[in-house]
């Protein structure tokens, strides 16, 4: 992996306007699309190559390191140095969702770095950027087309209206 310089383009995307909206947007995207390491040593956030903005934005708020992977559309964000990892587990402090990730912040972070225990979040998701972190981390807009599949069918198309998804893999222990 190499690491790279990009430009921070300005774009029309509304962006967090305050540390509260920022630490839910992070929470929303670890939730998603990030891991803290077992040592407590850095948090990771993945993303497509496409999102290279975001992740210079988190480390334009926050610190860190952004790798570019050679041979797939993929960047990685990591946060390693205390200081960093200190001022992103403030921020998203009682605002990650999923319990394998609070898991992942009580045993791995906060011990580390003497901090307050996570507990889930309780806000509405239509209250703060969480759900915006989380969609950019792991959603999808869709509009799929289907083709008649045996012949003698119409040859109409069939157009499936647009659909919202987002998708989260965890093991159950």
């Amino acid at each position: 992996m190499k690491s790279i310089t990009y430009n921070l383009v300005l774009n029309k995307h509304i962006k967090p306007m305050n540390s509260e909206q920022l630490g839910y947007f992070l929470a929303g995207l670890i939730d998603a699309d990030g891991h803290i390491a077992v040592t407590g040593q850095s948090i990771t956030i993945n993303t497509h190559s496409r999102d290279l903005c975001v992740a210079y934005y988190i480390k334009q708020a926050v610190s860190g390191n952004i790798y570019k992977y050679k041979k797939v559309n993929a960047c990685r964000y990591t946060c390693t140095k205390n200081r960093g990892l200190a001022g992103l587990s403030k921020l998203i402090l009682n605002k990650l969702r999923l319990p394998q990730k609070i898991n992942q912040f009580n045993s791995r972070l906060a011990s580390r770095l003497n901090l307050k225990l996570c507990t889930p979040s309780v806000t509405g998701i239509e209250q703060n950027h969480w759900l915006a972190g989380f969609v950019q981390g792991d959603g999808s807009f869709q509009i799929k087309i289907r083709m008649p599949r045996k012949p003698g069918w119409s040859n109409q198309v069939e157009i499936v209206p647009l659909a919202f998804g987002f998708g989260q893999r965890f093991r159950l222990n």
